[in-house]
């Protein structure tokens, strides 16, 4: 993991379900060696992050999706989508709770009891 995940519904979460320790080579920042169900937090989307270099290091993006196709590597999550709402002049998350989906509030700012990330200290 990168750090404190001081937000953590900003990250992607996957998990080695392979059975063996592997050295997953796309996983930023340079490849990461995961124990058997160790689980890496990325910073942001990694489907974006790889997909966006997917003419440049199409390598990474086959082996990334050749993974998640043999079940070596499973996402467990991936940020949130927050969505503003301009009359309301407020964000809100999606959340699907028993196949119902719904709004909450994000894990940021005031009301999620996360310390809000405007001073860069």
């Amino acid at each position: 993991m990168y750090g404190a995940m001081r937000v953590p519904c900003i990250y992607t979460i996957v998990m080695n379900k392979s059975g063996k320790e592997l050295f997953f080579g796309y996983l930023p920042p340079h490849g990461r060696r995961l124990a058997i169900s160790e689980q890496l937090a990325v910073p942001g989307s990694l489907v974006s992050t790889l997909g966006g270099r997917f003419y440049s290091r199409r390598r990474d993006w086959n082996a990334f999706e050749g993974d998640l196709h043999s079940g070596a590597l499973a996402i467990i999550s991936t940020p949130e989508v927050i969505l503003f709402d301009p009359t309301a002049e407020d964000s809100k998350s999606l959340r699907l709770d028993s196949g119902v989906l719904g709004v909450v509030d994000p894990c940021f700012g005031p009301e999620s009891g996360i310390a809000s990330l405007t001073s860069a200290t």
